[in-house]
């Protein structure tokens, strides 16, 4: 050790990981470097804050003290020298009293002047060195203040990386638990799969006594404990993990899981008030808590527990890790329950679909509300259903309706005004949301009255939240849907509650409204209405439903539907029905045998209305008129546009409630319905013959592109049998011959084959194309298209790329798939300048459908794509861009890929690339 310079011992500090060769170094070149007595080494535990001995010298060589742990105390010189982190010069060691034993053994050895010098690196102290010498009152020399600098510097800092190395080793890495979770999700379907999973994950990453998830149940307000990493075991009651948790005197705690924050109890630390902190770990039989509250869309579906027997620090990667997996569980609980969501929507559907039709349906209001009562009470699994209307004049909510229950008692008095809490609430969430009446003091107004009857919870919601109605006349009126016990009310059915809310406020709204009309004004405004539906509407259904929208708001009837059929098929249907001047869904599978009812054939005969009571109908026509219980009479008038002209329709209503029913009012009626019929016929006829004239366009593309292929096939072999025939067939070459006639007769086959394909476009498709359901090869499928446009390439001079990440098969007409692969790269070819490079890339969409992407960077037409998107203008006489190629060929492109379930887009990106894709099926089997 003598022999080694500083620079061999600095070397050897930096290299070494090993902290007593660098300890017994370091000793070594202090014993050969100085001169002193008594060297020792101590390194700091900062977790017990003392001084573990690690060795030393002494001159006989007795070493055991030197090993001991030595408690820092306050006010002691080792102490200063640890926080300080400066070196302190001891005059006489036997007679200082700050340094507790050590007196002691500097007297045994006669030690005197000592140096106490830090074990510093940057701020942090690892330990000291002390050094001792039987010389009194020495003082260190410049040059032995620099070589112990460096020297104890660089141990310090070999100490420090090996703690920074060591703690690296020792941190656990969360995301490696949730790379190593998310690839486990992959195989589960069920909900409780994801949870035993993330429990076991969790389990195994922080290590508690136990980890449990606590599922909510909103009914009751109790936590039942869904998932466990504990199997059952005879364990004990005091120690066992608690199966539930109720919420009775831990307000606190749900509020806080509800608020989306962690609760953490500890050692000495606890997130939430001390007595709750003691009946929450009592009721759990726990010491320490971690709970990361499961949120989605702001409800709280449960929370992830780690559990302790035994005080314990958290710590934050700790607290960072289970948040983080509780926001997991909030993402995938929904995703997993989706099924059972899906349900709760469709029944949320139908029941406010079966309120709408009880308001529609039902003229008495005590058996709507009755009725909505009772669904609505089913759905919520609630007991109470209560409408107040507010009276301003009394300053309280008066009780319109209440659900008469067998078992509970009745609301017999009035309800207070809201306070301007409860007021300010309704403006900012639209609705009252109580968990438990007696712990909220929202509406402690209602709280005796409803507490008196059984109502622990409840829900109110007003039912005047229409934006576009405003009538000075309405009085406000209120929604309370009440429970017998404690429950938390979900987004779900708050929203629920909202629209039926909504519903029964438009029947209330109806009741207070007048409804006196002035029948004949409105009357002589249909004529202009029809003329203005006329100009607006260019589609046959929007056509009828506003016609007939407008007649049902003009006439009060109870009734009014209209019945359709074509001229070739007698069937009619109701494709238009209002009761009550509401729109009402008809039966979409009743048809109406129209030349075997005798009510449309009476019609057909008459010019005009016709009139006749209900009860004097046929049984079948009663049953599919479907009239109100309150209709006696019905007029109805046939679709007229000309003598020759057949009827396609009649329109039925009940007896109108005019103030006027003369002539007068006949005639406009009449008139009316002849506008309609006028202008259904011109649609109709319209409709046809543009969809006439878009069938023959496709089909004379097709035909056109066939006839090309043809031409070209047919008489490319043409051309090569020429060429076999003008060749010399040598009589002495027998090998040569037959290898001729082979390729002879080949190209005879070849050309019967193309002649062949050509028989389903002059059997099936004279008029109207046939799509076929063809297994196709994509690689083929670019093969053949890639031989038909080569010619245009080369005299474009362009280059073609191709790039398919697999070879894939599609089920479409493969003749007509390769013509419109083909004409789409004809279009890109012409559009693309010369010497360019047009891209094709075929991938994968997804697992049902095929990407075929185009690319090029030609010029383009400005208005062609805003074209496409928009389609056909309905003034056919206007210009566009679609009406000549390329515009006419890429939209029947688009229709013919319509037809085959694909999709078409063309777009033009910033950088001028023009990207023309092509969506279609994948042959999944």
């Amino acid at each position: 050790m003598q022999a080694m310079t500083l620079s061999q011992v600095l070397q050897t500090l930096r290299e070494q990981d090993n902290v007593d060769i660098l300890l017994q170094i370091s000793l070594s070149y202090l014993q050969a470097k100085f001169n002193y007595r008594l060297i020792w080494i101590g390194l700091y535990d900062r977790l017990d804050h003392q001084l573990v001995g690690k060795g030393g010298i002494t001159p006989d060589e007795e070493r055991s003290f030197l090993k001991q742990r030595f408690p820092l105390i306050a006010g002691d010189l080792f102490e200063q020298v640890i926080i300080e982190l400066q070196p302190i010069t001891i005059a006489d060691l036997q007679t200082e009293t700050r340094v507790g034993e050590w007196c002691k053994l500097a007297q045994t050895y006669n030690i005197h002047s000592t140096l106490l010098y830090p074990l510093r690196h940057k701020d942090r102290g690892f330990g000291l060195v002390l050094l001792g010498t039987s010389e009194k009152d020495r003082y260190l020399e410049t040059n032995e203040t620099e070589y112990l600098s460096i020297i104890l510097g660089g141990l310090a800092t070999a100490l420090y990386h090996i703690e920074t190395d060591w703690q690296r080793q020792q941190t656990k890495h969360p995301s490696a638990s949730l790379l190593k979770l998310l690839s486990e999700f992959r195989r589960f379907v069920r909900l409780d799969h994801y949870l035993e999973a993330v429990v076991k994950e969790t389990h195994r990453f922080i290590q508690p006594t136990r980890t449990n998830i606590y599922w909510y149940h909103q009914d009751g307000r109790y936590f039942w404990r869904r998932s466990s990493n504990l199997k059952k075991t005879p364990e004990a009651i005091i120690t066992r993990a608690a199966s539930g948790i109720n919420l009775q005197d831990l307000t606190e705690f749900y509020q806080a899981l509800a608020s989306d924050r962690l609760v953490s109890i500890g050692q000495s630390h606890s997130t939430l008030k001390t007595e709750i902190t003691r009946r929450l770990m009592r009721g759990m039989r726990v010491r320490s808590l971690l709970a990361a509250p499961i949120i989605f869309n702001r409800e709280l579906l449960g929370f992830l527990a780690i559990e302790g027997k035994h005080p314990r620090i958290w710590q934050t990667t700790e607290k960072t890790y289970v948040r983080g997996m509780a926001q997991l569980l909030g993402v995938i609980a929904p995703l997993a329950d989706m099924n059972d969501t899906i349900k709760k929507i469709k029944q949320n559907h139908a029941l406010t679909a079966e309120i709408t039709r009880a308001i529609v349906t039902n003229e008495d209001w005590h058996i709507l509300l009755s009725s909505s009562a009772e669904r609505l009470c089913q759905r919520l699994k609630s007991e109470y259903f209560f409408l107040l209307e507010e009276r301003p004049t009394n300053h309280q909510f008066d009780l319109l309706y209440q659900n008469p229950l067998p078992d509970h008692r009745l609301l017999t008095t009035p309800l207070a005004m809201l306070t301007r809490a409860s007021e300010q609430q309704f403006q900012d969430r639209g609705m009252i949301a109580i968990e438990q009446l007696d712990d909220n003091p929202s509406l402690s107004a209602w709280s005796e009255p409803l507490r008196e009857i059984g109502v622990r919870s409840l829900l109110v919601c007003p039912t005047d939240d229409h934006p576009g109605i405003k009538t000075p006349t309405r009085r406000r009126s209120l929604l309370v849907i009440g429970h017998t016990s404690p429950r938390t009310w979900t987004q779900a059915e708050s929203a629920l509650v909202k629209i039926v809310a909504q519903q029964l406020g438009l029947i209330l709204q109806q009741w207070h409204l007048n409804h006196q009309v002035e029948v004949q004004h409105q009357l002589s405004q249909m004529s202009a209405i029809g003329w203005q539906i006329s100009q607006q509407t260019d589609e046959i259904c929007e056509l009828e439903r506003r016609f007939t929208e407008q007649i049902a708001l003009n006439l009060s009837s109870h009734l009014l539907l209209l019945v359709t059929w074509t001229e070739s098929q007698k069937q009619g249907e109701i494709v238009q029905r209002y009761e009550h001047q509401q729109p009402v869904v008809s039966q979409t599978n009743m048809t109406i045998d129209v030349e075997q009812d005798s009510l449309i054939q009476q019609v057909l005969g008459t010019e005009g209305i016709f009139c006749q009571d209900i009860n004097s109908l046929p049984t079948i026509t009663r049953q599919w008129l479907n009239c109100p219980s309150d209709c006696d009479q019905i007029w109805a008038i046939a679709l007229r546009t000309h003598s020759q002209h057949l009827s396609t329709g009649v329109l039925i209503l009940s007896s109108p409630y005019l103030e006027d029913e003369s002539q007068q009012t006949r005639q406009l009626l009449e008139g009316f319905v002849t506008q309609f019929a006028w202008m259904r016929r011109s649609l109709r006829v319209q409709t046809s013959l543009s969809q006439q004239r878009e069938e023959l366009e496709w089909l004379n593309w097709y035909k056109q592109r066939r006839l090309e292929e043809l031409y070209r096939v047919v008489g490319s072999r043409i051309k090569q049998l020429t060429e076999l025939k003008q060749s010399p067939f040598p009589d002495i070459d027998e090998h040569k011959y037959q290898l001729t006639n082979l390729r002879y007769q080949q190209l005879i086959r070849q050309i019967s084959q193309t002649l062949a394909s050509t028989s389903s476009l002059l059997k099936r498709e004279q008029w109207q194309l046939h799509n076929r359901h063809d297994l196709i090869v994509v690689s083929n499928l670019l093969r053949r298209v890639g031989d038909r446009i080569e010619p245009v390439m080369k005299n474009r001079q362009l280059l073609l790329q191709v790039q398919q990440q697999r070879n894939l098969s599609l089920i479409a007409d493969s003749l007509k798939l390769e013509l419109v692969c083909y004409e789409l790269l004809l279009i890109a070819c012409y559009r693309a300048p010369l010497k360019g490079v047009i891209d094709i890339n075929v991938q994968a969409l997804d697992e049902q459908h095929l990407e075929f992407v185009v690319m090029d960077r030609g010029l383009i037409h400005p208005h062609l794509i805003r074209d496409l998107e928009a389609g056909r203008s309905s003034d056919l006489l206007k210009p566009s861009t679609l009406d000549r190629p390329p515009g006419q060929h890429l939209m029947i492109v688009e229709r013919i890929l319509h037809k085959m379930g694909g999709q078409f887009q063309l777009q033009k990106l910033d950088s001028g690339q023009i990207i023309t894709r092509l969506i279609l099926p994948i042959n999944i089997s």
